[in-house]
């Protein structure tokens, strides 16, 4: 299984308050990307306990104005053929949020070798939408408020 890196994550603020804390965590999971695997592995994934996750990384970035962006080189590691979960942390005119389950699924592939991932936090209706973009592809989830 060939070894790859994420160099740079990257987020965008486009809500009408600042962030703060933000946090973004990555981890691959045993669960393999075969299509034969999503048939028969229905195991349950969770990155914020570490529950069938192999590792994790975690980036903290700096605070993000209103219509800013802000990043950070990184390095988080993934192997090829697994798949992988996202979890993202972050503040709101003092509300702490994050994505709205445990097991975000954002498979990073071999072309996002040495590349960024850029997250676009922003509003939808009522809620809010957070957009993964990855050269292999992309993804939203939304968030929700915790305690």
């Amino acid at each position: 299984m060939a070894e790859y890196h994420i160099r740079r994550i990257t987020v965008r603020n486009k809500l009408n308050a600042p962030l703060t804390n933000v946090k973004v965590v990555y981890g691959q999971s045993k669960k393999e990307t075969s299509l034969l695997s999503y048939a028969v592995d229905w195991r349950s994934v969770d990155i914020e306990t570490g529950y069938l996750i192999l590792g994790k990384t975690e980036v903290r970035l700096p605070d993000v104005p209103i219509d800013g962006e802000t990043g950070d080189d990184c390095d988080i590691r993934f192997f090829d053929g697994l798949r992988g979960y996202w979890q993202v942390y972050f503040e709101k005119d003092n509300r702490r949020f994050k994505i709205n389950k445990n097991n975000a699924q954002v498979n990073p592939w071999p072309q996002d070798d040495g590349k960024y991932v850029e997250i676009t936090i922003r509003h939808e209706g009522n809620f809010i939408r957070l957009d993964f973009v990855m050269d292999s592809g992309n993804a939203y989830f939304y968030a929700i408020d915790y305690c």
